[in-house]
């Protein structure tokens, strides 16, 4: 993951430089490649199905030739899932629970809202869409503090952006943390406010200023998977479990496969009411 970023930027002639950096990321990376290969070994000796992704992508087919994926492909597509559904997840909810221990008035009206709405009870998948506060606290936080730093495209035909035409075949790139902090786009951008939300001028947004998803036909796939993830993460944790920031931390984020907090280290302590247990640093 620390050499995806770095990857996505230098040209393909650096790959093959007999450089430390490439070495460390090419053993890293045919390490994973060789445990999913394996796994995959494994499953098609055991002719079982077992209900899984490696099993369905096994089961897959091309829509127009008829064929299987390939072991590559099969791969690729683990490597793409693996990445995309944990390290990003995990880095937008470490920035939830930075800014709810940050702001007590913003974390007294998600826990507000998680008692009026599931009193004692579990969260469940159908109050995903009841939690309309606890929603805009994630929309903010994929605004202020989006996992994306740099996303890459490749035009396809010659483009015409602003006063400059773009050759087809140029690869480009955009930074979500400048296009979500543009103050002609959000007012008080560096302000962590869930509210802005309900703004009627956020809801009349041009299309492209807000893509913590991306867009296109390249747009993620996880979305509402991911967003549901958060719902019920932040829905557990935090009825039982109440952090609170070191005295004087300032958390910098830190630009890798993604952006996420650099060193976030907060104490975890047994919310009001909660089961009694240990208070001891987290990070």
């Amino acid at each position: 993951m620390n050499g995806v970023g770095a990857r996505v930027m230098l040209p393909d002639w650096a790959e093959r430089l007999p450089l430390p950096f490439n070495r460390r990321f090419n053993e890293a990376r045919d390490a994973v490649r060789a445990t999913i290969d394996e796994a995959l070994d494994e499953l098609r000796a055991s002719g079982h199905d077992t209900g899984d992704m490696l099993s369905m992508l096994l089961r897959a087919r091309d829509e127009e030739t008829g064929e299987p994926l390939t072991g590559d492909q099969i791969c690729s597509e683990i490597l793409t899932l693996a990445v995309a559904g944990t390290e990003t997840t995990a880095s937008v909810l470490s920035w939830i629970l930075y800014e709810l221990a940050r702001d007590p008035a913003v974390e007294a009206r998600v826990q507000a809202e998680l008692a009026d709405v599931l009193g004692e009870r579990p969260v469940t998948f159908d109050d995903v869409m009841r939690l309309p506060y606890l929603n805009r606290v994630i929309t903010e936080a994929l605004r202020l503090h989006h996992t994306g730093w740099l996303v890459t495209r490749r035009t396809v035909t010659d483009t015409r952006l602003g006063e400059w035409t773009v050759p087809a075949g140029t690869e480009l790139a955009y930074c979500q943390h400048a296009l979500h902090r543009d103050p002609e786009l959000f007012a008080d951008p560096l302000d962590f406010n869930p509210d802005r939300w309900l703004d009627d001028t956020q809801a009349r947004l041009p299309a492209g200023a807000f893509l913590p998803f991306g867009a296109g036909r390249h747009k993620c796939i996880g979305d509402r998977f991911a967003l549901t993830e958060l719902i019920t993460a932040i829905a557990v944790i935090t009825r039982e479990v109440r952090f609170t920031l070191a005295p004087g931390q300032t958390v910098q984020p830190v630009a890798r496969a993604t952006v996420r907090p650099r060193t976030l280290l907060m104490t975890a302590g047994p919310r009001v009411g909660s089961e009694p247990g240990r208070t001891e640093p987290a990070e």
